[in-house]
């Protein structure tokens, strides 16, 4: 079976090239990750050890074990470190703004038979009940409790990242594997979105002044950052509709078809305006320019870019 997360599948509506290079021929750079990926993964992983037992200093030791990966240059540890406060910072807000009490020992807390559980399911026509036979959907929830599903977001803009999210499928589509996997009915979708602080640690491979590498005095200014304005913690609600599952996998259920489609074919379309997203080139731009000129990429790929085994990291437990 071909898993298809939301990942892959927002990414080949972005650009099928890009989709190809990434989750067929599952080739990733072998630069440094980008900053909102990394903070996010981060992120994320301090609030499920938050979520589990209700212990920031457990969060903190998250955080830590996932900054702990190997980075080239000291230059880029600046980087990492940075990042690294950037997330705890956020983490330790989000316990400030959406706390969880502390239970007595030897009592499990109803988030943790939920938080950070990966599901799986069919993909079908909501209209005709036909299954795609050689797919299904598989994504991480953040965090279910009761009938609501919880979603952590990490943003530049959290007024932007809520109207992204009010039209995004991706929590719609939990919805409906919960319902018809374990048969949890999702009734709400609550959005936590956390604006990432734009202040720097590190500029041009060196520690600012205001700073003088300090950690600690950075990390604080990071975390009053985001609580000196309520806009940058906002929490959106969205009601589940029968509309609104219909609409995720029907939108699913057409995406499988591309990607089945894209196959039989073996081409995939290029999309020019996917070239530069968020003022970034593409990190497969070199790729496609050598493969349209007809020229050998092998050498690119070597030079550039690694090979992953698992084409959908986000999986991982």
């Amino acid at each position: 079976m071909d898993t298809v997360t939301y990942s892959s599948a927002s990414t080949l509506c972005h650009c099928e090239m890009k989709y190809y290079w990434r989750y067929e021929q599952k080739l990733r750079t072998k630069t440094f990750d980008s900053e909102s990926l990394w903070i996010g993964s981060a992120v994320h992983a301090g609030l499920e050890a938050y979520s589990k037992n209700a212990n920031l200093n457990e969060a903190m030791l998250a955080i830590d074990e996932y900054s702990n990966r190997p980075t080239i240059g000291a230059s880029q540890h600046l980087q990492q470190m940075e990042r690294a406060c950037k997330a705890r910072a956020i983490v330790a807000a989000a316990s400030e703004r959406w706390p969880i009490k502390p239970q007595p020992e030897n009592v499990v807390l109803e988030s943790e038979l939920h938080a950070e559980m990966v599901i799986s399911g069919s993909i079908f026509n909501p209209y005709s009940g036909n299954k795609r036979r050689n797919f299904l959907f598989a994504g991480k929830i953040d965090w279910l409790v009761g009938g609501t599903l919880y979603d952590w977001k990490t943003s530049s803009d959290a007024r932007r990242t809520i109207r992204e999210k009010t039209i995004s499928y991706q929590a719609d589509l939990y919805a409906i594997i919960l319902r018809r996997s374990v048969n949890v009915t999702v009734n709400e979708i609550v959005y936590r979105i956390i604006e990432v602080p734009s202040l720097q640690f590190v500029r041009n491979g060196e520690p600012t002044k205001r700073y003088a590498g300090d950690y600690s005095s950075y990390m604080s200014a990071c975390y009053e950052w985001i609580l000196s304005d309520a806009s940058k913690m906002i929490e959106h609600h969205i009601m589940i509709s029968e509309a609104r599952l219909n609409d995720a996998m029907l939108w699913l259920w057409r995406i499988a078809g591309r990607v089945s489609h894209c196959r039989n074919y073996r081409n995939w379309l290029r999309n020019e305006y996917a070239c530069h997203s968020w003022s970034r080139p593409c990190e497969y731009l070199p790729l496609c320019e050598a493969k349209t000129l007809g020229a050998d990429y092998t050498d690119i790929v070597d030079q550039e870019y690694q090979f992953v085994d698992d084409a959908h990291p986000e999986l991982a437990k």
